[in-house]
């Protein structure tokens, strides 16, 4: 997978530009359009803690915990930032970055990209269809709310943008359990780089679980 993350920044900048003239534009507004980087230190590092929990590791790949490391530095303009990545460690360390000149948190983008790619393999699925389906379900089935945000059990004012992207796939027999898969991102003003929060779930109709994984804010770790 070293170098396909970099090539994850087009694909999501698209989805605003798409979303733009789409019946739910305010997504690409929170989560592209508006600079991410307002009220956060152009000399800081970000830590997210990174979790993923599979019912069968043959078929979703290995449970694991690791972390996602950004360095910040300042861009070319105030709302601008060129951030380094530190993605994952030891063997599972990938390859990411730098982003240079970003007025939007790349947290975001690199998480997305590395669960697409997953899915592809557990699926046997072509990429681009994974994204395409994300894409069409951003514009035309995102619920998004006003939300309290706890992190390390202290809560912040923010917005939750909800979306299952697969629900009403033509191949939903075919996605091994993942249909209902539940993507969330949690935003917020107080969090620095806004990104507080990233989880995605999936459930059996029975309630079982088939797929968990997240990207959380670490403030402990600043």
């Amino acid at each position: 997978m070293v170098g396909v993350l970099l090539l994850a920044a087009p694909y999501l900048l698209s989805t605003a530009v798409e979303a733009q003239q789409s019946v739910a534009p305010d997504v690409a507004s929170l989560l592209f359009d508006t600079p991410q980087w307002t009220g956060t230190e152009a000399l800081t590092s970000l830590s997210y803690r990174y979790l993923r929990k599979s019912s069968d590791a043959e078929a979703f790949g290995p449970s694991f915990e690791d972390r996602i490391q950004l360095k910040v530095e300042p861009g070319d303009q105030p709302q601008a930032r060129t951030v380094s990545v530190q993605m994952f460690s030891g063997e599972r360390h990938l390859a990411a970055g730098p982003f240079e000149n970003v007025t939007f948190n790349p947290a975001l983008v690199l998480f997305l990209e590395n669960h697409v790619q997953q899915l592809s393999r557990s699926l046997h699925a072509n990429p681009r269809y994974l994204k395409n389906a994300i894409r069409k379900a951003w514009r035309e089935k995102a619920s998004i709310a006003e939300a309290d945000i706890e992190i390390d059990g202290k809560r912040f004012a923010g917005t939750r943008i909800s979306v299952q992207p697969f629900i009403d796939d033509p191949n939903r027999a075919r996605t091994n359990g993942l249909d209902a898969l539940t993507l969330t991102v949690n935003i917020s003003q107080s969090v620095p780089g806004r990104i507080a929060s990233i989880v995605v779930e999936a459930r059996r109709p029975d309630g079982a679980p088939v797929l968990d994984e997240s990207l959380v804010y670490d403030q402990k770790a600043e």
